[in-house]
């Protein structure tokens, strides 16, 4: 299959935010599913990373 560089570049970007939708839904199903514990333990992660990166 040959593509011309805006086509490679447009299925490059859905592919990217598809990966990222997906990626998203994971965190959020497993945060939410499998118990409390784990959603704090994540919040906590984002908590400390965005304080490092301040």
């Amino acid at each position: 299959m040959v593509f011309s560089a805006a086509e490679s570049k447009f299925a490059l970007v859905i592919g990217i935010v598809v990966m990222l939708i997906v990626i998203a839904g994971i965190f959020i199903f497993l945060s939410t599913q499998l118990s409390p514990e784990f959603g704090t333990y994540v919040n906590n992660l984002n908590f400390n990373f965005e304080l490092r990166h301040r």
